[in-house]
């Protein structure tokens, strides 16, 4: 099994991202700093909630199957079912609150 390079399939190969300015000539700037980092921040936590939402559709999904695994499922994605366990409990609270949010909404369409 390969893993593969989080570097290759990074938000920077991709295009996503600018090419890393030299600083040197540049002198830092707090404002912009806050500003930058806000934002950094911001999709960071973007994309930890997707992640996590997607990791638990995927478990959910495999506890379904008989031929798939989550071990295999984390194998395939380069990360040990351990790894990705503590990721899940770190954001459960926020995946909770997402479930019984769409739940709570599903039952308003309904009526």
């Amino acid at each position: 099994m390969n893993k593969v390079s989080c570097k290759a399939y990074g938000a920077r190969a991709q295009g996503k991202l600018k090419p890393r300015r030299k600083t040197a000539a540049k002198q830092w700037d707090y404002m912009e700093s806050i500003k930058e980092m806000r934002q950094l921040v911001c999709d960071w936590l973007s994309a930890d909630l997707e992640i996590s939402q997607k990791l638990h559709e995927a478990k959910k999904q495999l506890g379904k199957r008989k031929r798939l695994s989550w071990d295999m499922y984390c194998a395939e994605l380069g990360f040990s079912p351990k790894f990705l366990e503590t990721f899940l409990k770190r954001n459960s609270c926020i995946l909770t609150a997402i479930d019984e949010t769409n739940a709570v909404l599903a039952k308003r369409k309904k009526r």
